[in-house]
């Protein structure tokens, strides 16, 4: 599994030399210019990404600046976050490779298998909200898409879910999101826990 640090506002710059790629999010930080050459300048890869305020992000201004926005520094990109909901035209806009990804409430196994089986991106990403009520459920719908389909991202939001994160890099998740000093969502280890839980997963692996 590759350890994400997603960038939203303060961050330390020991946990991104200590990552693999760096989501750097235009929709909450000022200085994503500045990001960009750290983690280039440590040879990580790069995510970017411009949450709108509807999907749990900070940008609420209209669609065609967001994707104007996302198109200015998908130039430095390795990768750029679409949602799902976009239309087919968008995913042509960029040369990079593309995670789509779905962010909201659980619709069930069957909207999002859809979604996954009709993905336009390099790499579908699946984070649901977890609910009080039915959380099994939430934790059900993930652990069924992991075992119906390779290159997935998918886990369940908030904090009493948080295992859903690490469960899921066992299944063959590519991609663990983790804060680097501030949280992006609730939920999100730290990059340090990542790389301690990527190591014991490793010894166990090789133990086998």
């Amino acid at each position: 599994m590759k350890i994400v640090a997603s960038v939203v506002g303060e961050f330390s710059k020991r946990m991104i030399e200590m990552c693999d790629i760096v989501e750097i999010r235009i929709d909450a930080v000022a200085n994503a210019e500045e990001i960009i050459k750290l983690s280039e300048d440590l040879g990580k890869e790069k995510i970017i990404t411009c949450r709108r305020r509807a999907d749990g992000g900070y940008y609420d201004g209209d669609e065609s600046g967001r994707i104007k926005k996302l198109k200015k520094f998908s130039k430095y990109a390795d990768f750029v976050d679409i949602e799902s909901d976009m239309d087919d035209d968008v995913f042509d806009v960029f040369d990079c490779r593309i995670i789509e990804s779905y962010h909201g409430i659980n619709p069930g196994y069957e909207y999002l298998s859809d979604l996954v089986e009709g993905k336009r991106g390099d790499i579908f990403k699946i984070a649901i909200l977890g609910r009080r009520e039915n959380g099994k459920e939430d934790v059900k719908t993930i652990l069924k898409l992991h075992s119906e389909y390779d290159n997935l991202i998918a886990f369940v939001m908030g904090e009493r879910f948080k295992f859903t994160r690490v469960i899921s890099t066992m299944l063959g998740n590519p991609i663990i999101y983790c804060h680097a000093g501030r949280k992006a969502a609730e939920g999100q280890i730290s990059v340090e826990e990542a790389v301690a839980i990527r190591k014991i997963i490793g010894d166990e692996l090789e133990n086998e």
